[in-house]
C-alpha cells in the first residue's frame, strides 16, 4: 500500500525548490525597482544615492547567487572544496564559472552558465522595468 502524495496549499506544485527560489529572487528585484521607482520622483537622487541604490542591486546579487551555490550544493548533496559558494558570491563573473565547473561536467556546467546569465539578464531588465514603469506612472 503506498501513502498518497501531498499537494502544497500554495498551487505550485511540480515546482522544484530552485524555481521557487528563481521566482523569490525576480520578484525581490522587481520590489526593489518598484521602491527606487516610488523614491525617485519625490526627490530626484543624488550621484551618491545613485551609487547606493547600484550597491543594493549588487549586494542582493550576491546574496542571490551566495544562497542558490549553497542550495544547489545541498540538493544535490556536493560538497565543492573551499569556499566556492562565497567566492562566486563576491566575484561572479570569475569564480560562478569556476564553480559550476567544479561541481559538474563541462556540458552541464556550460548549459547551467547559459541560463543563468539569461535569467540575470531578465531580472535586471525586469527591475528596471518595474522603476520606469513606477516612475512614468508617478510623473
Amino acid at each position: 500500500m503506498s501513502l498518497p502524495t501531498l499537494q502544497e496549499p500554495s498551487g505550485r506544485t511540480g515546482w522544484s525548490p530552485n524555481a521557487r527560489r528563481g521566482l523569490t529572487w525576480a520578484l525581490l528585484f522587481v520590489a526593489a525597482g518598484v521602491i527606487v521607482g516610488i523614491l525617485s520622483p519625490l526627490r530626484p537622487l543624488s550621484v551618491r544615492e545613485q551609487g547606493a541604490t547600484d550597491l543594493l542591486i549588487g549586494v542582493l546579487t550576491a546574496v542571490m547567487v551566495y544562497t542558490w551555490c549553497r542550495a544547489e550544493a545541498a540538493e544535490r548533496a556536493v560538497i565543492p572544496s573551499g569556499r566556492f559558494a562565497l567566492w562566486a558570491a563576491l566575484l561572479p563573473p570569475v569564480f560562478f564559472p569556476v564553480y559550476l565547473y567544479r561541481t559538474r561536467s563541462a556540458r552541464v556546467a556550460t548549459l547551467t552558465l547559459v541560463g543563468s546569465v539569461l535569467y540575470y539578464i531578465a531580472i535586471n531588465l525586469l527591475n528596471a522595468a518595474a522603476l520606469i514603469a513606477v516612475t512614468e506612472l508617478r510623473t
